[in-house]
């Protein structure tokens, strides 16, 4: 089963308001901004909710200036 990927930052941002994410071979990676950094209970609800998808949480990753443009450049953001 395909999990749109959609659905999973509808979820993800239910949570985190500024969340992008990004699938990978069922993995999760969840990119947070660093004005809205989640604590250990956001982080667990987060953990579950993909687990929830069928998916597993590879990582919570802040959005620094340079990842940031690194995504712009490789396409993960438009």
């Amino acid at each position: 089963m395909r999990i749109n990927e959609q659905r999973v930052l509808e979820v993800v941002r239910n949570i985190v308001k500024s969340a992008f994410v990004e699938i990978e071979d069922n993995e999760v990676t969840v990119y947070v901004d660093s004005h809205h950094l989640p604590d250990e209970l956001k982080e667990a609800m987060i953990r579950k909710a993909v687990k929830k998808l069928g998916l597993k949480l590879k990582a919570i990753k802040v959005i620094t200036p340079q990842l940031y443009l690194k995504m712009k450049k490789t396409g993960v953001l438009s």
